[in-house]
């Protein structure tokens, strides 16, 4: 078990070209724009929002020679648990990113200022100062004096004119040195909850009308549209709209298909993982990436599941685990967990499923010819097979309710007789030709496991929890 890794969720130094390529389109209009808007990055979990931005901070910060440009970082879900308002968060950020940044020095200042009062009880703890014991005498003198330095000093907070002098300090800075702006990249929105998601968006709008930032967000579209919805369902607010007004330019992921995730396995996860895995995932990397439905973080999830789950398990009580049957009872789990489970508690189950895939296995024989006549006459012992191959392969488009007839057809006496016999047929009318693939390639060895104990123990370990009911 030495020197076993995992791969870590990082975001990818050497995206897809497609990546790439978008990357240096935003990086070069972010740097040759006015500095006066807000650019959506749109993807769904995992698929690379934060790898797409991390190259364009890169791009623009090499670009910067002269460093005119700030770039900051605001991974919006690191202030969940902030009890201050979202802006309070960002505006800290931005002012300690310009620390020993002499071009931005004034507004750094000026959103300190800005931040001197966050809400009413930090008012009342700084009049309670002003007016402490030790002063209690000088109040009539000096009481005018007192609420007029008070009262000016909140006039600077983020309340009142904190973000007009911002706005103006901006404008200086800018008119001695135009390229002088402000990038702030806002990531992990919809990882935040609801409340801190619609107050960081709300924080965003605040600096819409001011020149010198730009800001790049990296969001779920359908998750916050629907969030915000939900969150002004009483004045009936559309989502989709919303983030229309603040989103002036939206971008979606480039999506990622078979032959980018196949260049991530051979390019990137290769280097990280021992040989063994690696030429696993390499030559059945085809329903590996249809497992994972092609996303870039849930095949590293799957990679570090089987990595742990062998390792964990490859020799238990002198019980040897095979590395491929592992996988493959892995892939199933993930896309037929009831068959699965069926074919590891029934011999029954097991015995017809090898019956339906020897015949499969004669079929593929077949495969240039579409005449089920030449299938009927060369394998007259399956003739009962017949339909049913011809429905699962010869049909491009099968149908489940014909498959299970056929199926029901098929299924041995002993089957019937039991409850498995419904959810065997429904399980194995789903399973697409690729899979039926897989199947036949690797079904031997998997169907002569004696002890299925040691897998379950495996599978557990790395198994993915849904809970449909939560208590209440």
């Amino acid at each position: 078990m030495k020197g076993i890794k995992v791969l870590i969720d990082l975001p990818e130094s050497s995206p897809s070209k497609d990546f790439e390529l978008l990357a240096e389109t935003i990086s070069t209009l972010i740097q040759n724009s006015e500095p006066h808007f807000v650019t959506g990055i749109y993807g769904e979990w995992g698929t690379g929002k934060t790898t797409l931005m991390k190259q364009i901070q890169k791009n623009i910060s090499d670009y910067d020679d002269d460093h005119n440009t700030l770039t900051i970082w605001f991974n919006a879900w690191k202030y969940e648990r902030e009890e201050q308002f979202a802006t309070v968060a960002l505006l800290k950020n931005i002012a300690y990113a310009m620390t020993n940044n002499l071009k931005f020095e004034p507004i750094r200042e000026t959103i300190f200022n800005a931040l001197k009062i966050f809400g009413k009880e930090s008012g009342k703890q700084l009049l309670q100062e002003f007016l402490s014991q030790e002063v209690i005498k000088e109040i009539k003198e000096n009481i005018s004096k007192k609420f007029d330095l008070l009262m000016s000093i909140e006039k600077e907070t983020i309340y009142y004119d904190g973000l007009s002098i911002i706005e103006t300090q901006m404008r200086k800075i800018r008119k001695n040195n135009k390229n002088c702006k402000i990038i702030v990249f806002i990531d992990d929105l919809d990882r935040c909850s609801p409340k801190k998601a619609l107050e960081v968006l709300e924080s965003i709008k605040v600096f819409l009308d001011m020149e010198g930032f730009v800001y790049v967000i990296g969001l779920s579209h359908t998750t916050l549209a629907k969030l915000i919805s939900y969150s002004y369902n009483d004045v009936g607010v559309d989502g989709s709209d919303y983030l229309q007004k603040i989103i002036q330019i939206p971008l979606n992921l480039p999506k990622w298909d078979d032959t980018k995730l196949i260049d991530l396995i051979e390019n990137n996860i290769a280097k990280s993982i021992d040989r063994k895995y690696y030429k696993l995932i390499s030559d059945n990397s085809n329903i590996l990436i249809k497992t994972v439905q092609n996303n870039p973080r849930q095949l590293k999830r799957f990679i570090n599941n089987l990595i742990i789950a062998f390792e964990s398990f490859s020799d238990t009580n002198n019980k040897k685990l095979s590395l491929v049957n592992l996988f493959v009872v892995q892939v199933l789990h993930k896309r037929y967990p009831k068959l699965v489970k069926i074919i590891e508690i029934n011999n029954d189950c097991r015995d017809f499923f090898k019956k339906i895939l020897k015949g499969y296995s004669r079929l593929m024989i077949l495969r240039n010819t579409d005449k089920s006549w030449r299938i009927r006459e060369r394998y007259k012992s399956d003739n009962e097979l017949v339909p049913l191959f011809n429905e699962l392969y010869n049909n491009p488009q099968p149908k489940l309710s014909h498959i299970r007839m056929l199926l029901r057809k098929l299924i041995p006496n002993e089957l019937k007789k039991k409850e498995l016999s419904f959810d065997l047929i429904s399980s194995m009318s789903e399973i697409s030709l690729d899979d039926w693939r897989l199947l036949r390639r690797y079904i031997p060895d998997l169907m002569e496991i004696t002890d299925w104990s040691i897998y379950r123990k495996a599978n557990e370990i790395v198994e993915d929890k849904i809970f449909e009911n939560f208590p209440k």
